[in-house]
Formats: structure tokens, sequence, C-alpha cells
């Protein structure tokens, strides 16, 4: 689902990198990043507008360099039965407010 969330990223090595994260699913994200990301990397990420997620652990799937940014596409890593249902029941409700966004500017 296309979205526009705040993320932080955490490397192994203890590094925070900010992150916008541009699509969620039930399975992985999408973000952009301003430093470079490498395809196998494990990262945590964190959703600071959504802390009930807590800690996801995340490993770099795909990269790619855009403008200056760092486009990432991850899974998520055994994520707890906690977590799937806070997944479960924060996808439709961002998939329903990019719904009434795209509605609101069609007028």
């Amino acid at each position: 689902i296309p979205c526009q969330l705040e993320g932080l990223l955490r490397r192994e090595s203890g590094e925070s990198l900010p992150c916008s994260v541009l699509d969620l699913s039930l399975g992985g994200v999408s973000l952009a990043a301003t430093e470079e990301l490498f395809e196998g990397e494990s990262f945590v990420l964190s959703l600071p507008e959504h802390p009930e997620l807590g800690e996801l652990e995340v490993i770099m799937l795909r990269t790619q360099p855009f403008t200056g940014h760092f486009l990432g596409g991850a899974k998520f890593l055994e994520p707890s039965a906690e977590q799937q249902s806070c997944l479960a029941d924060l996808v439709p409700r961002l998939a329903s407010f990019s719904l009434a966004e795209e509605a609101g500017s069609d007028s």
C-alpha cells in the first residue's frame, strides 16, 4: 500500500538511518534513505508513528540509487504474531487513507 511514513533503520553496527517508508505490505516495505543501502543487509526498522509495531527485522532484497537517495525493497524477517496482527490492522487503514486522499484530489 503506498504511504508516507517516517521510519528509522538501525544497522547491525548500531548506526541509525532515518528513512521514508513509501510502501508497506504484510510481507515487507519499500523505502528511501539518504545513505547507501546494500542488498542482503539486515536492519531493524521502527516506525515512530506506529509504536505498536515495535521493531521489525528486515533484509534488503533490492536497492537502487535515485536522485541523491537510495531506494530499497525489504522483506520482514519472522515478525512476531503480535507484529503480524498489527500489520494486518495497519495496512487496510493505510489503504483506506490512500483511497480517501485520491478521491479528494479528483475534485
